[in-house]
This record gives C-alpha cells, sequence and structure tokens, in this order.
C-alpha cells in the first residue's frame, strides 16, 4: 500500500503549513493506516470491506485528514461487489461531509446506505452537511423513489440531513453495467467549481454530469433548488464511504483509491535572488495519463536574462541547496532534467519565466524517470537557475506537487 500526503518536516521554513490534505494514493488496503473504520467496515486482505454480506449491516470509512474540496479535485477508486443474497442489497456511497460527528460519523442500514436514515430513525441519524454519490443495487419504490436496482445518483440536501430519497437527487443515471455483477469497476469523480461529473468504467466519457457547487449548490432533478456545504475552513471536508445491508445482502468492497485536486499545489519555499527575485512555480493541471488535458508548468518572476532549467524526481524532500543560500532543495535524487532555457524579460529584473510543457517532454522521452507512469503515481517538480551572486552561483525556486490522473 502506498499513501501519500502533504507533510512537514524540521525545516519549519521550508514548508508551507498543511491543515489539510491535498493528495493520496491507495494502491490497496493492505494497510488502513490514515482511514476510520465505523460500523461493520472492516479490512478483508488488501481489500477495504465497507461492510459484509450479512444481514442489516452498515459501515463507514473516512480518511482522517480534512481534504480541501472547494477549488476542485479529481478521485479515482476501484470497487467490486459480490457474495449477493436475496439479490443482492443495498449498495455503496461516496461520500463528502461535514457532519458534526465528523470521522464517527455513520448512519443507518438496508437502503439508507450508511449515510442515511429509515423513515423511522431519530434525527441526527443521518449525515447531514453532506453529499452522496449512490452506487444502489437495490430497487425499492416507496418510500425511496427509486427507478431501478442498478443506478448513480448524486444526493444532498445542503447543509441539512441527507437521505437516500431520490427527491433528494441532483443528477441520476442507470448504467448499461450491471455494477454488482463481481466484476471490478472503476468510479471517477472530479469536481470543476460548478460541475460535478462522474465517470463510470469509461474514465474519458462522463456518465453522469450535475451543476453544482459547494458554495451555492444545485438543483434537484424533481424541481426545487438546494444549497451548497458549510465547509471546514470554507474550503475542506471529509471524504469516504459508507454502506447498507439489510435482509438481502452483498460484499461492497473499495480495492483502490485515489485523489488529487485538480489544480497541482507548490510546497517548499523559493529562494530570493540577487535581485530581490522571488520564483513561484505553478501548473494549470495535473497530469493525465491518457493526455486527457495539457499540463504546462511555469516558473514565474525569475531574474531576467538568466539560464536554467526545470527538473523533476519521485520524492518530496527538503534540504538547504547551499550554507548561506535562501534557496531549499525540494526533490530527493534521482532527478530527471529538462532541457536547458533562457528565462528572457530584462536583466536586473523579475520578469523571466521558465516553463515545461510536461505532455511533450514524456511523449517525446518515453524512457524518462517515472516512465511507464500510472494513476496515483506521484511527481515533484522545481526550477533552478543561474544566479551569480548566489552561494554555489544559483538559486531555486519553490516546487510543484504533481499527481497523474486517468
Amino acid at each position: 500500500m502506498e499513501r501519500s500526503v502533504l507533510w512537514s518536516i524540521g525545516c519549519a521554513a521550508a514548508l508551507a503549513p498543511a491543515s489539510v490534505a491535498q493528495s493520496f494514493n491507495y494502491v490497496d488496503f493492505s494497510s488502513t493506516s490514515g482511514l476510520v473504520l465505523n460500523g461493520n467496515a472492516a479490512a478483508s486482505g488488501s481489500v477495504l470491506r465497507v461492510t459484509p454480506a450479512a444481514s442489516d449491516q452498515k459501515g463507514s470509512v473516512w480518511y482522517s485528514q480534512p481534504i480541501d474540496v472547494i477549488a476542485g479535485f479529481d478521485t479515482t477508486f476501484t470497487f467490486r461487489i459480490t457474495q449477493l443474497t436475496g439479490g443482492g442489497a443495498d449498495g455503496l456511497a461516496f461520500v463528502i461531509q461535514d457532519d458534526p460527528r465528523g470521522t464517527a460519523a455513520l448512519g443507518d442500514k438496508g437502503s439508507s446506505m450508511g449515510y442515511g436514515a429509515e423513515p423511522t430513525s431519530p434525527a441526527g441519524t443521518a449525515l447531514s452537511n453532506s453529499l452522496a454519490i449512490e452506487i444502489d443495487t437495490y430497487f425499492i419504490a416507496s418510500p425511496w423513489g427509486d427507478p431501478d436496482g442498478n443506478h448513480l445518483s448524486i444526493h444532498t440536501n445542503g447543509t441539512g440531513e441527507n437521505n437516500a430519497y431520490e427527491s433528494l437527487s441532483i443528477g441520476l443515471a442507470s448504467p448499461a453495467t450491471n455494477m454488482s455483477n463481481g466484476s471490478v469497476h472503476t468510479l471517477r469523480v472530479r469536481y470543476n467549481p460548478g460541475v460535478l461529473d462522474i465517470y463510470l468504467d469509461n474514465l474519458s466519457t462522463p456518465l453522469l454530469s450535475a451543476n453544482y457547487s459547494f458554495v451555492t449548490g444545485g438543483s434537484w432533478t424533481g424541481g426545487g433548488s438546494v444549497g451548497g456545504l458549510a465547509l471546514i475552513g470554507n474550503s475542506a471536508a471529509h471524504v469516504g464511504f459508507t454502506a447498507g445491508t439489510g435482509g438481502a445482502t452483498e460484499n461492497h468492497d473499495v480495492l483502490s483509491w485515489t485523489w488529487a485536486p485538480i489544480v497541482p499545489p507548490a510546497y517548499c519555499t523559493s529562494g530570493t535572488s540577487g535581485h530581490g527575485c522571488a520564483p513561484a512555480i505553478s501548473g494549470n493541471a495535473n497530469p493525465s495519463l491518457a493526455f486527457a488535458n495539457p499540463c504546462l508548468i511555469t516558473v514565474s518572476s525569475v531574474e531576467g536574462q538568466r539560464n536554467g532549467i526545470l527538473f523533476y524526481g519521485l520524492t518530496q524532500f527538503v534540504q538547504p541547496w547551499a550554507s548561506g543560500s535562501t534557496s531549499y532543495l525540494c526533490i530527493k535524487p534521482p532527478t530527471q532534467r529538462a532541457g536547458s532555457q533562457n528565462s528572457g524579460g530584462t536583466v536586473g529584473l523579475c520578469d523571466g519565466t521558465l516553463s515545461l510543457d510536461w505532455n511533450t517532454f514524456q511523449q517525446s522521452n518515453p524512457t524518462a524517470l517515472g516512465n511507464p507512469w500510472s494513476v496515483g503515481r506521484e511527481a515533484f517538480c522545481q526550477g533552478w537557475y543561474r544566479d551569480p551572486p548566489a552561494p554555489k552561483t544559483t538559486n531555486l525556486s519553490d516546487a510543484l506537487w504533481l499527481t497523474y490522473l486517468p
């Protein structure tokens, strides 16, 4: 199991504070470190079994740290539903929530799928202040209003108590694929502020899209508007899975899970050049395994007319660049260098730029460090440039944390 999160070490000046996590990758669940399991949820070998195929089960699993969701994210998980009895029931949900119970949040069993509540349950049972994406495998017409026993549905009641009633759905689709056929399926959830896209198995074309914002909310499919969520620090939420069984049962297993922001975050601290320039690195998007989007990395505010490069590695690292230097090496060797370039701009001013087209570099260098890439793999990129007055006659930018998406 590989798990990475935004971290801090002794070089406090070099790293920005990490109040929320930015990225993680569970290639499997042979370890559940970093997760909180509630109810009947448990690890089963290398699989995360949110509920087993037994009667009247309910479970929830949450990432232990709040995750930033407001600026956009891309998360992918694989799941498998097996050992159906009574036709199988009830389903698995991917949930984003800031319920008062935090990582202890757990709703009812059965058709409530671990996030909602049965009609006779007391107030406070269902998860409030939440959004749930149901993988619903059981049909009940009343009171839930299900369209069938094999559908995806996005449920929210704003800051109120959420539930499995289809009247709370802001988007619904019934795939041709049987999601409880025992095969491994892949669900991708991509939130670009204002639009929520859900992909099933085909990771390039969404099966379901809904106009939704965590700030302003959206509209229920049956009519009426619903507000957004009250996020932790106005930006973060708890993320994870819930599931439930009733009289009919099935295993609800999650096999892998990766999370990344849409825009890659910077970390570490830039050095200050002889002319007082503090270069800043940024990226327009995380790289895509299918080259589905441009991935352009830019280091701005470099001293003008300086020679430099961008380089990357596979592990974060913070070490002073040289005695007396304000720069830090933020990437652990081995590293891969891109081609040398000139920053342009004006001598003595901070108007130079270094840049890297990540996709072009990877396509042109198929044996470069990190290849072959896979979903969830990470790379860390930094800028280097000549600065004659500085120690070692060079300086470094801050660094960029990239995570591969589908």
